[in-house]
């Protein structure tokens, strides 16, 4: 069995990065980006002007940010399809774990993998909100507050959730962790 876990930040780094095609002969080669970026990074006052007066999101124009937005939903999508293919290849079992990072952006992708119901979903949000308890106000303290990853709570959680997806599946009805 393949656990595939996604996040809003794979879709975030494609959108930041770019996709496959960054993967050339001769190396990486990403996106460019916009020639403020390191000010971005350093200075508070010119990312407000950026992100609130420009309105831009996360470097890139809201305009040109749904176009991409679109564009890694579907190349995602792809991954995905790849994946599924060469497990069923190999007689692996694929499941999908969807990350529950408090971002509704990626939404659609879990929708349509649920309603294609034909590789499982673990979509943790589900966990998360009814088995758990989590919510807005207690959801911090999952986070690291530099750059929004997992901190050791948080990935509790995560190992919690699938634990209780894989048994929910009838995957690990025979086994006990505890």
């Amino acid at each position: 069995m393949v656990l595939l876990a996604l996040g809003s930040s794979d879709f975030e780094f494609y959108r930041m990065r770019g996709g496959f095609e960054r993967f050339t002969g001769s190396g990486i080669k990403y996106r460019k980006a916009p020639w403020w970026e390191r000010l971005y990074a350093v200075s508070y006052i010119f990312r407000y002007a950026i992100n609130n007066i420009l309105h831009y999101n996360n470097l890139l124009p809201q305009s040109e940010n749904q176009k991409i937005l679109i564009e890694a939903e579907k190349e995602i999508s792809k991954c995905i399809n790849k994946y599924y293919e060469l497990s069923r290849k190999k007689n692996i079992k694929l499941v999908i774990v969807i990350i529950d990072d408090g971002n509704p952006f990626y939404i659609p992708i879990i929708k349509k993998l649920k309603k294609e119901n034909i590789i499982p979903v673990f979509d943790l949000r589900d966990y998360n909100n009814n088995i758990a308890g989590i919510n807005p106000g207690n959801r911090s303290g999952l986070y690291w507050e530099t750059d929004g990853h997992f901190n050791s709570k948080g990935y509790n959680l995560m190992a919690k959730g699938i634990e209780w997806n894989l048994k929910q599946a009838g995957i690990l009805d025979s086994l006990n962790f505890n």
